[in-house]
């Protein structure tokens, strides 16, 4: 009971004195949880269950670092977002541990040289996929500036030096692109892009793959995780242009939207590249077999 009782106080003393009296409006149902961002309340689930692990956790003005020793890693996040849903799928609930344990069984003697991170949010996959591939360098890119600004902070706090950062979205070409606002989902998790003309004040970089493959003389791709939120279909829509590039991707973490992609014809188009395909949560894994152990 004690325990328990200095968990709740831990909790609370990892939250502004307004946010404080936010959670407990709620709590005695003083007022809807819905009056509030969703995010304190999710924070405040996740820092709990931290803390009952041993987990050390520290405020940093509107900021919680992480130090989460099983990783031997540090995490920034937001109070106010996304970003503690993020992490607890990835981390408490090991989100890309299947996709992991297949890379490590089938990569051969080849080592992981290299991990693009389309839609790398606050950029914890990247550093969950950074324990177990040390070597590898990174190539992240986020659409959103807010979340983009925290995947600065949190390769800083950790000393990540092997990285390509880049505040831009993937898009079927090189273009120009703003976030697109939808009334009913702003959250931090789920940002969408739309084109856009170069005069628009609030465009942002939009990047293809075939450009990142050109511009960084890359021979192939090692691990490429793609979770962009709809755009995933603009980067099926040229096949030719398509079977170029999966050519050179050895393994896949693809999450499709199906409110927008179109699943059935994503899988067709991987299996008829030589891929092989399987479902690991919100994900779809691919393999490609052409680019088997022996040539690699």
């Amino acid at each position: 009971m004690i325990f328990l009782i200095k968990i709740k106080i831990k909790t609370f003393l990892l939250f502004s004195f307004t946010e404080f009296i936010q959670i407990i409006s709620v709590s005695l149902k003083l007022r809807n949880r819905e009056s509030f961002h969703p995010g304190i309340f999710e924070s405040r689930v996740l820092f709990e269950k931290l803390l009952r692990l041993g987990i050390v956790l520290e405020k940093l003005n509107d900021l919680c670092i992480i130090n989460y020793t099983p990783f031997n890693t540090k995490f920034i996040l937001r109070r106010k977002s996304s970003d503690a849903r993020v992490f607890e799928q990835i981390f408490l609930k090991n989100e890309y541990h299947d996709f992991v344990q297949n890379i490590l069984m089938k990569k051969g003697k080849r080592e992981i040289k290299n991990i693009i991170d389309c839609g790398a949010n606050v950029g914890f996959a990247s550093l969950y996929l950074k324990f177990w591939f040390k070597t590898a360098y990174f190539f992240l890119f986020e659409p959103d500036n807010g979340n983009f600004k925290i995947i600065q902070e949190n390769l800083k706090i950790n000393n990540f030096q092997n990285a390509h950062i880049e505040l831009a979205g993937i898009w079927k070409n090189d273009a120009y692109l703003k976030v697109k606002i939808e009334e009913n989902n702003t959250r931090e998790w789920s940002i969408k892009v739309e084109e856009t003309i170069s005069e628009d004040l609030n465009a942002i970089k939009g990047v293809s793959l075939t450009s990142i493959i050109e511009n960084n003389n890359l021979d192939y791709i090692d691990i490429l995780k793609i979770d962009i939120e709809g755009s995933e279909k603009h980067i099926f829509e040229d096949e030719e242009l398509a079977k170029k590039i999966f050519s050179k991707v050895r393994f896949l973490a693809i999450e499709i939207h199906d409110d927008v992609a179109d699943r059935n014809n994503i899988i067709h188009f991987l299996k008829s590249e030589n891929f092989e395909i399987s479902e690991s949560g919100e994900y779809t894994i691919g393999f490609n077999m052409g680019l088997g152990f022996a040539t690699l």
